[in-house]
C-alpha cells in the first residue's frame, strides 16, 4: 500500500459476523497526534471480571497517593492446599535465617520453604509413634535451632538439620524444671538465654547451655500473675513482661520488674486489670501494648509516657480509654453495629510509616508517628482476594518485607506491598454506589483530571484521581428530559470542554460541570465507542458504522471509505494515529 507521506490516518477495528475482525484504514484530513482511547480494548475482560483494572500509564498520579486510601485494600494470597494447615488455625509464625517460614497450628509445626509444607512430628521420649501438640509460641534461635512453647508438652527445642527435638517439661517434685502450663511467649537474651511465659507457672530464664532455669513469681514478689500472655524483649535489652493482671518491665542489667501502668499505688494504672495479649516494637522504637479487651496503647520507653489509642480519639494514659459513651456510636458505625472493641492480638510494621494491628475482628492499619487508624481490613466473602478470616492471629514481616498472616479458620495467606504494577479499584461496599456493582464499559479523564466511568445499568460514576466517587450521573426517570442511561459504551471530551456519552440508544452531551445539554442520534445501530481529535472533531464508533462531526457543525456525516462506499461494521475500537510515511 502506498500513500502521501505526512498524511493522517484513522485506524478502526471493525467486526463484520466473523471470528476475526478486519482493520481498515481511513483517511482523514486534519487529523492530529495520537489520542489514548484505550478503554473499548479493555472492555470483554472488563465485563468478565467485574472489576475495573487501571493501568498506572494511564493515571500515573493514582499510585503516588493510594498508599493510605481506603480504597486501596491489600490483596492476599492463601498459601497451600486447603488440606494443609489442620481447621485452617494458625496460631504462631516465624521465620529463620534461612528464610523458611515457621508456623505453628493446632497439631503441631510446619515449615514452609516457598512451594509446599513439611510437617515437623514430635517424638517424646518413651513414645514409638509421634504425637501432636497445639503450638503456641514459636521463637528461632540463634544457633539455627528452633525453640517451640506449645500447649500441654512445655517447650521444646528443634534442631531441623536432624529433626531431633529436646524438650523441658514440668516434673512433679522438680523444683529446677520448668514450670508447669501452657508455654505462650518467648523471647530470647543478647547472650542467648530463653525467657519462657507460662499460664500459671509465671516466668522461667533458661540457659540452654547449662539447662538450668530460674523461676520468677507472684509468689516471690517478682511478678503481678503469674499467668503470663505476651513477652517483648526490644531493642535497648529490656524485657516487657504482659500477664492477666497488666504490664511490667525489666530494664537491661536489672533483676527487677517494674509495673507499667499496672500499680494502683503509683499513679494511673489503666492496665492493672488487663490480660496483655500482645507486645511490639514500633519502628520508631515506641512499645505498642494491646489487651484481650481490646485496648490499644503506645509507651514511650525513653519517657515512660504513653498514649491511649481508639477509633474515637487520642489521649494521653492517664485519662480514661478513648471511647466514652457518646463516642460509642461512632465506633459503632465503624464496627459494623457493635461497639465493643475486640482483642488484640498481634503487630508488624509495613514500613517505617505504617503498622498492621490484627484483632480478632480483622486488621487495623495505622500510622506509626500519631497511632491514627489508617484503614480496616475484615473479611468478606464476595472479595476472594481479602482476609480468608477475621479472627487474625499471628502477623509476620519477613526479609523480603512480604506480610504473612495467620488466622484461625483461614490458614495462611501473604501479601506483597511491593505489588503494585496493576491496581485493582474493587467494588464499593454501599450498595446504592453506582460501583457497588464494577460493570464499567468506558473510562474517560477530563482535563480538569476527574474520571468517568460509565457502567452498564447504573449511569456514570465520577470519581477523583485517588478514584473515589465524588459524583453520579444517574438516568433520569421515564420521561423526563435529560440522560436516559443504558449501556455506556464510550465517552470522550471535545475541545470545547464538552463531554460526550454514547449509549445503546442515544449519544448525549455535558458540560464539563456535568449539565446535561442535549441528546443526538447517529444511525440506527448503537453508539460503541467514541474518539475526540485534536481537531475538535468527534468521531462516534456505532453498531454499524462511524460517524463524525466537525467542529461547529450541528449534526454528523457518516464516514464512508476510500472508494467511496459506506463503511459497515460493528466498531470495538477507535484510535488516531499519525503515520509519517508509506512504502
Amino acid at each position: 500500500m502506498t500513500g502521501t507521506p505526512n498524511f493522517h490516518w484513522l485506524l478502526t477495528l471493525i467486526g463484520l459476523l466473523s471470528p476475526v475482525g478486519r482493520l481498515r484504514l481511513t483517511p482523514t484530513t486534519g487529523a492530529g497526534p495520537l489520542i489514548n482511547h484505550a478503554a473499548g480494548l479493555f472492555q470483554r475482560a472488563l465485563r468478565r471480571s467485574g472489576w475495573l483494572f487501571l493501568l498506572p500509564l494511564l493515571f500515573t498520579p493514582l499510585w503516588a497517593q493510594a498508599g493510605n486510601d481506603a480504597l486501596a485494600q491489600p490483596s492476599f494470597v492463601s498459601i497451600g492446599e486447603t488440606d494443609a494447615i489442620t481447621d485452617g488455625v494458625v496460631s504462631a509464625i516465624a521465620q529463620d535465617a534461612q528464610g523458611l517460614i515457621w508456623v505453628g497450628t493446632s497439631v503441631g509445626l510446619l515449615r514452609y520453604d516457598g512451594y509446599q509444607f513439611h510437617a515437623f512430628k514430635f517424638i517424646k521420649e518413651g513414645a514409638r509413634n509421634a504425637g501432636t501438640s497445639f503450638v503456641r509460641a514459636i521463637l528461632p534461635s540463634s544457633d539455627g535451632k528452633l525453640w517451640v512453647g506449645t500447649e500441654s508438652d512445655g517447650l521444646g527445642l528443634l534442631d531441623p538439620r536432624s529433626e531431633q527435638w529436646t524438650f523441658y517439661r514440668s516434673e512433679v517434685g522438680n523444683p529446677a524444671a520448668l514450670s508447669p502450663g501452657t508455654v505462650r511467649a518467648l523471647a530470647q537474651d543478647a547472650d542467648g538465654s530463653l525467657w519462657v511465659g507460662t499460664i500459671g507457672g509465671g516466668l522461667n530464664h533458661l540457659n540452654p547451655g547449662t539447662g538450668s532455669i530460674r523461676h520468677y513469681r507472684q509468689a516471690d514478689g517478682s511478678l503481678q500473675d503469674d499467668r503470663i500472655q505476651s513477652l517483648l524483649r526490644d531493642s535497648r535489652g529490656d524485657l516487657w513482661v504482659g500477664s492477666w493482671s497488666g504490664l511490667a518491665r525489666r530494664a537491661a542489667g536489672s533483676d527487677r520488674f517494674n509495673p507499667v501502668f499496672s500499680d494502683p499505688t503509683a499513679g494511673p494504672a489503666q492496665l492493672a486489670d488487663k490480660i496483655i495479649s500482645m507486645l511490639a516494637e514500633a519502628p520508631d522504637g515506641r512499645i505498642w501494648v494491646g489487651t484481650q479487651q481490646g485496648d490499644l496503647l503506645i509507651i514511650d520507653p525513653t519517657t515512660g509516657s504513653g498514649q491511649w489509642l481508639g477509633d474515637c480519639r487520642t489521649v494521653t494514659v492517664a485519662s480514661q480509654p478513648p471511647c466514652s459513651k457518646s463516642d460509642s456510636l461512632l465506633v459503632r458505625a465503624q464496627t459494623g453495629g457493635s461497639a465493643k472493641r475486640s482483642s488484640v492480638t498481634a503487630l508488624t510494621s509495613l514500613n517505617a510509616q505504617e503498622v498492621w494491628v490484627a484483632r480478632a475482628s480483622g486488621l487495623e492499619l495505622r500510622a506509626v508517628s500519631d497511632g491514627r487508624l489508617l484503614a480496616r481490613v475484615r473479611h468478606d466473602a464476595r472479595k476472594p482476594w481479602g482476609l480468608a478470616s477475621n479472627d487474625v492471629r499471628v502477623l509476620l514481616r519477613d526479609a523480603a518485607d512480604w506480610i504473612w498472616v495467620g488466622s484461625y479458620g483461614g490458614g495462611l495467606q501473604r501479601h506483597n506491598p511491593k505489588s503494585n504494577g496493576l491496581w485493582v479499584r474493587r467494588p464499593d461496599d454501599d450498595q446504592g454506589s453506582v460501583l457497588a456493582e464494577v460493570d464499567v464499559r468506558s473510562l474517560l479523564q477530563l482535563r480538569q483530571g476527574d474520571i468517568w466511568a460509565g457502567t452498564a445499568e447504573r449511569g456514570i460514576a465520577v470519581m477523583d484521581q485517588r478514584l473515589r466517587v465524588i459524583d453520579t450521573i444517574p438516568p433520569t426517570k421515564a420521561g423526563r428530559p435529560g440522560f436516559k442511561g443504558g449501556r455506556v459504551g464510550g465517552l470522550a471530551q471535545t475541545r470545547d470542554g464538552h463531554v460526550w456519552v454514547g449509549t445503546d440508544t442515544h449519544l448525549n452531551e455535558f458540560s464539563p460541570e456535568r449539565k446535561f445539554l442535549a441528546e443526538h442520534v447517529t444511525g440506527k445501530g448503537r453508539v460503541r465507542r467514541l474518539l475526540a481529535t485534536q481537531d475538535g472533531a468527534l468521531w462516534v464508533g456505532t453498531q454499524d458504522g462511524v460517524y463524525r462531526r466537525h467542529p461547529g457543525s450541528a449534526g454528523f456525516n457518516r464516514v464512508t471509505l476510500a472508494d467511496g462506499q459506506i463503511l459497515h461494521g460493528d466498531i470495538n475500537a477507535l484510535v488516531q494515529h499519525l503515520l509519517n510515511s508509506f512504502n
